[in-house]
């Protein structure tokens, strides 16, 4: 089991921080967003240290093999002292340059999973604050329309760019609240539409509105 991902000595936030607010979301979700920024720095310097060389992309096994192979080769070849010495230096070289890349690629490997425990605490927080902004919606629904939260119906209807900006002018908002007695909320993510919520008929008067 990995160890729990910190950055710069300390520790990311646990999935499980509760999130009271929406500013206390926004909060840690600016947190993370500095996180992985600082990740990233890391990575792209770690990246630009990579070792180079061919002895680097073998194993620490492959190493021990060509290290056995060698010296099984000088055991029954006859060689000069100042090529015994040569051989052994190459063999040295090989294993100090096989132990670099392997701390490098470990670091890399680190780096990574500090990454995606900080992405899916990222997700995490989102899914966070859009729960404490759907509460607050809700509450603010109902009592601007005078109906009890457990009373409020909601419906997400997809809408056009164009038919998205009308409603959410401040006109189009009170006709909605004066005529059918509901409150809408834009949503501008990918999926664009439009929250409305009132009662069961305000609802689908609303939407026949619309």
């Amino acid at each position: 089991m990995p160890p729990p991902a910190t950055t710069n000595g300390h520790a990311l936030p646990a999935a499980s921080e509760e999130v009271v607010t929406a500013d206390s979301a926004r909060l840690l979700i600016d947190r993370l967003k500095e996180q992985m920024t600082i990740l990233d720095q890391r990575r792209e310097h770690h990246m630009k240290n990579k070792p180079t060389g061919t002895a680097m992309r073998r194993s620490a096994a492959e190493v021990r093999d060509i290290i056995k192979q060698r010296q099984e080769q000088m055991e029954h070849s006859s060689l000069t002292v100042k090529e015994e010495k040569a051989a052994l230096a190459e063999m040295k070289r090989m294993k100090n340059d096989a132990q670099r890349y392997q701390e490098w690629e470990q670091e890399l490997d680190m780096l990574k999973h500090k990454r995606a425990v900080c992405t899916d605490q990222l997700r995490l927080a989102y899914e966070q604050m859009d729960e404490v902004r759907a509460v607050a919606f809700r509450a603010e629904a109902a009592a601007a329309l005078e109906l009890g939260v457990d009373e409020l119906v909601e419906f997400r209807l997809t809408v056009g760019e164009e038919t998205q900006e009308m409603l959410s002018s401040v006109q189009w908002k009170a006709r909605l609240k004066s005529e059918c007695g509901v409150v809408v909320k834009m949503d501008r993510g990918p999926r664009r539409g439009v929250i409305i919520a009132g009662s069961a008929q305000s609802v689908e008067d609303a939407k026949l509105l619309i």
